[in-house]
């Protein structure tokens, strides 16, 4: 039998070669139905979204890129169109108020003001980002093909919800992520700094490692953190460590 430890023995990082970043014509599209008022938490869920938005902006590189805004209900709205001011953005984003339902096809299709109809102006790689924390319906075939025509990709977030098949197909389809049962401050900024990431064509670093067999299975923590001179990012994953046997002869 293997002797058992608790010893990590071999780490690796992988990472792609120097990118150059690829400018993004971005239009942030958010659900104001009424429900976005409620929440799980102290938070309510326009709150979330308007915390993600706003991460969104700051991560960009404005200019080249350039971003618009956009929120739906039963209509859609245009809130701020394609700039490269950040200070403007991040007003419109805060300016947002909840009222009346969710209709998909108000926020990614229908003229004038859902996120298509914008995105179609972009003079850069065209993304729409995609929120709601409601149920709706929509015309996936419609939609995906308004995408492709104009070579734009779509993106979904679900706020503390299972993602809807037809956001699921419509990302999947459109060459865009979704991501589902976001629920608070840190993942939601998570996922829309990993969109800007994805959408400008980068690829994720690689962290590989192995520990010897555990005596006990236990839960570790790794940490990993990326340091230049202007800036740190650190992230932590949790992960359990089960015992296996391997019997030698």
């Amino acid at each position: 039998m293997l002797p058992c430890s608790n010893q990590s023995i071999q780490n690796t990082v992988k990472t792609p070669p120097a990118q150059k970043v690829q400018p993004l014509s971005a239009v942030l599209t958010i659900d104001i139905s009424g429900s976005m008022s409620w929440g799980k938490g102290k938070f309510t869920n326009l709150q979330l979204a308007q915390q993600a938005a706003s991460a969104f902006v700051r991560a960009l590189q404005l200019p080249p890129s350039e971003c618009a805004v956009t929120s739906f209900n039963g209509i859609s709205f245009i809130n701020q169109d394609f700039t490269a001011d950040r200070a403007s953005l991040l007003a419109a984003i805060n300016a947002l108020q909840p009222d009346d339902g969710t209709h998909y096809m108000e926020g990614l299709l229908n003229e004038p003001a859902s996120g298509i109809p914008i995105a179609k102006a972009g003079r850069n790689k065209r993304v729409v980002i995609f929120l709601t924390n409601g149920l709706g319906d929509g015309d996936e075939e419609a939609i995906v093909k308004a995408a492709k025509d104009k070579t734009i990709e779509i993106y979904c977030v679900a706020v503390g919800l299972p993602a809807p098949s037809l956001l699921r197909n419509i990302a999947r389809r459109t060459g865009g992520v979704c991501f589902e049962n976001v629920n608070d401050f840190v993942r939601i900024t998570h996922v829309y700094q990993a969109i800007v990431q994805l959408a400008q064509g980068r690829t994720p670093c690689e962290f590989t490692w192995r520990s010897d067999a555990p005596c006990d299975t236990e839960e570790n923590t790794l940490t990993a953190r990326l340091q230049n001179e202007a800036d740190s990012l650190a992230t932590n994953l949790s992960y359990l460590s089960r015992i296996y046997i391997q019997n030698v002869a």
